[in-house]
């Protein structure tokens, strides 16, 4: 079936549903823009699916799967890649949107391969992540000079293909933009012979089209931008670097992509979508590292009576967040941090984003990130000085360039105005529902044309998980706590 994917977009629900074929159900409901996107993937073998941050990209590939297999009545084999920090979220979707159940590879090497052996004719989801990827279908070599450096595993990648993949998500596909990266040449390898590619981001390229190529590559081996790298940025790109590689695209290049790049894509950018809430919330979900778990397990043994709960469980929190306020102490290896930093780069650079932090030393941190990320922030909390304060509310509202506000809640969690973002993210959260209401507030203010994307980092098996049940509810994550039996159970995330 042939479809104008943007003559998609302008169809009504109903005529939407009218083109869905007949006997196929989904197991949860789509919302118009999934709908769209998802008619336009069964209509081809490949395509790169440009939907927005939280507008649910992953629903609509899980729901192609589910297609395919309706269609031909058989199990697909599918493979996910992912960043490192999604993977538990994707099998919460597959778990979700289909009645697979999804097998995440992790720990060494040699386990993933053995797991993929014993499996080797069962079909269903299997999610890695980049990394992971790569570490298995690479090998290090040593030079003459006896330096080693990493190169593609032939007989893995054999392998990997020998399992017979049925289709490849490629999630934050804007991972893969480098042609020349080792991650990108076995994706190119190992989805030569699927029947399904699906590439998924909200930001498919940043400040140069050259990001688009590879991604094409994989999705349709050359169709629409060329099989050579080289030969399609000659054509369509000057070199204008003096001291290095600049390339930029000319004006008859960039006419040409524009004209060609939606027929393997579907765009939804979120002012288009309709039907979605004006508030969408989203949970993110991250393992302590090694050294935290240590440290937090070390704190619920050292618990103590039962007085002053609330003071009791801050270094619980502070754990999670990969600090130690009265130590000055920063774990080297911080789950959170990464997951934060997973989540700004998914957010189109237009967007603007509020991140609200529990301690000082959180912002230190989350401040080091975004200084090595090259992000321009502005701050509220207990140190900026007063006379600072009101310039950098004003520098984050108009300067289109100053894409986050990283704030206290005590600082910038009422009264101020930040409904120029579209996204929060709670990197900690308090304990009190009224600073969390207020929190909210921020980026949902007066006449709100465009919804807003509120996202909590929570870690599994510790306090977080009970304090945002309990914000959730409105209510003090303490509130019914008798005695240290009912602390323990707080803190170990039950």
């Amino acid at each position: 079936m042939t479809i104008d994917y943007a003559e998609l977009k302008r169809l009504t629900r109903t005529e939407l549903e009218s083109l869905v074929p007949k006997g196929f159900k989904f197991k949860t409901k789509p919302w118009d823009h999934q709908l769209a996107s998802f008619l336009a993937t069964i209509s081809t073998d490949g395509l790169n699916e440009w939907l927005d941050l939280g507008t649910g990209k992953s629903k609509v590939a899980i729901d192609v799967i589910r297609y395919f297999e309706w269609l031909y009545k058989k199990k697909w084999k599918v493979l996910v890649i992912c960043l490192s920090t999604a993977t538990e979220k994707w099998a919460e979707e597959v778990e979700m949107h289909s009645d697979c159940k999804p097998s995440v590879l992790s720990g060494k090497i040699t386990d993933r391969w053995d797991y993929l052996r014993q499996s080797s004719e069962k079909g269903g989801f299997y999610i890695t992540n980049y990394e992971g990827l790569r570490l298995m279908l690479t090998k290090r070599v040593a030079n003459k000079k006896g330096k080693r450096r990493e190169v593609i595993n032939d007989l893995n990648v054999r392998n990997m293909i020998k399992q017979g993949w049925h289709a490849v998500i490629v999630d934050e596909s804007h991972k893969v933009k480098n042609p020349d990266s080792i991650t990108f040449r076995v994706l190119a390898k190992i989805t030569q012979d699927v029947e399904q590619r699906m590439l998924l981001t909200g930001t498919p390229f940043g400040k140069s089209l050259l990001d688009l190529w590879s991604q094409y590559f994989i999705v349709d081996r050359g169709e629409t931008l060329g099989a050579q790298f080289s030969i399609w940025r000659k054509a369509n790109f000057k070199d204008k670097g003096w001291f290095g590689p600049d390339w930029r695209v000319t004006v008859v290049g960039q006419k040409r992509i524009e004209a060609a790049m939606f027929g393997r894509a579907i765009r939804y950018e979120e002012s288009e979508i309709k039907g979605m809430p004006e508030k969408v919330y989203r949970v993110l979900k991250y393992d302590l590292s090694d050294a935290q778990d240590k440290a937090y397990d070390d704190a619920v043994e050292k618990i103590g009576d039962f007085k002053n709960i609330q003071n009791r469980t801050m270094i619980f929190r502070q754990i999670c967040s990969g600090v130690i306020v009265s130590k000055d102490f920063i774990f080297k290896q911080n789950p959170k941090l990464d997951l934060l930093s997973d989540l700004i780069d998914s957010v189109v650079d237009e967007y603007k984003i509020v991140i609200f932090h529990e301690f000082l030393l959180e912002y230190k941190i989350i401040a080091a990130l975004l200084k090595k990320k090259g992000v321009k922030h502005s701050a509220l909390n207990g140190k900026v000085p007063e006379s600072r304060k009101w310039p950098g509310v004003k520098s984050f509202q108009m300067d289109n360039d100053r894409r986050i506000m990283v704030a206290h809640p005590q600082s910038g969690g009422s009264s101020l105005d930040f409904n120029c973002a579209h996204y929060c993210i709670f990197f900690s959260n308090s304990h009190n529902p009224l600073d969390r209401r207020q929190c909210e507030k921020r980026i949902h203010r007066g006449k709100i044309k465009r919804r807003r994307f509120y996202y909590d980092l929570i870690g599994n098996n510790t306090v977080e998980v009970g304090m945002h049940r309990s914000l959730a509810n409105d209510e003090s994550v303490f509130k019914g706590i008798m005695d240290k039996n009912g602390l323990v159970s707080i803190l170990r995330g039950r």
